[in-house]
Order: structure tokens, then sequence, then C-alpha cells
């Protein structure tokens, strides 16, 4: 994928996880405890912020 449709399909796809999360949440805070949970985030977040770095 080229850095303009990078660009282009990460606001949708942004959006998408941000509503998703909505869902998804009701069912996290009821199966997962709130430290693990908050502990996966900063986890994803960290990978995230690491993995466009090499450029």
């Amino acid at each position: 994928m080229d850095r303009d449709r990078l660009l282009a399909a990460a606001p949708p796809l942004a959006a998408g996880i941000w509503g998703g999360m909505y869902v998804v949440s009701k069912w996290g805070f009821q199966s997962i405890p709130p430290l693990t949970l908050a502990s996966l985030r900063i986890a994803l977040g960290a990978g995230f912020s690491t993995s466009g770095s090499s450029s």
C-alpha cells in the first residue's frame, strides 16, 4: 500500500476502531480484569507508536 492510500485509509480506520471500542468494551469490562485491559491498551499503543519511527 503506497503512502497516499495509507493516509487516505487512516481516518476511516481510526473512526471504525474508535466506534467499535464502545461495542467491545462492554464485553471486555465483564471478562477481562481492568489492570490487564489497561496493560494491553498501553502495549498496543506503544507498539503502534514505535512501528512508524523507521522512516
